[in-house]
């Protein structure tokens, strides 16, 4: 008969085998994505602030958004979506690479990381903008 260990007496062994040095680097990882979660909070609702206060959205609709049709609010949508990233980019390139490789957790160069960004932002525009724009267009229904 085998012996199996339940995933928690797994876990237990796995944590074992580290040694204190490496189980203090892990703590400070998790407490500060623990920090991280709420300041996260706080640049979101800055970015907001600052995208209101500085009334781009306004500008966008009055240049590119004439009329209530789908292009207008498609494009709306989506420099929302770009310029958000852009204000908040200090922030996402502190938390998602500087600190990455702080830990030892990443080796990514910084131009594959902004590329890799680009890509993703340039695909959640096209998606989150039709989303948006399929969201907007249900209020306008109702």
């Amino acid at each position: 008969m085998t012996n199996t260990l339940t995933p928690a007496q797994q876990a237990a062994r796995l944590v074992d085998t580290l040694g204190p040095e490496a189980l203090a680097k892990a703590e400070a990882y998790t407490t500060g994505n623990h920090v991280l979660l709420f300041a996260g909070v706080g640049v979101s609702l800055l970015v907001a602030f600052v995208m209101v206060r500085l009334k781009l959205l306004d500008r966008i609709a009055a240049r590119f958004g004439e009329g209530r049709g789908f292009l207008a609010t498609f494009t709306v949508s989506a420099a929302f979506l770009l310029l958000s990233t852009l204000i908040a980019l200090p922030w996402t390139l502190y938390t998602d690479w500087h600190r990455e490789r702080a830990y030892d957790l990443s080796s990514q160069p910084l131009g594959d990381y902004l590329g890799q960004l680009a890509m993703g932002e340039a695909i959640g525009m096209v998606l989150g903008g039709l989303f948006l724009t399929g969201v907007y267009a249900l209020i306008r229904r109702t």
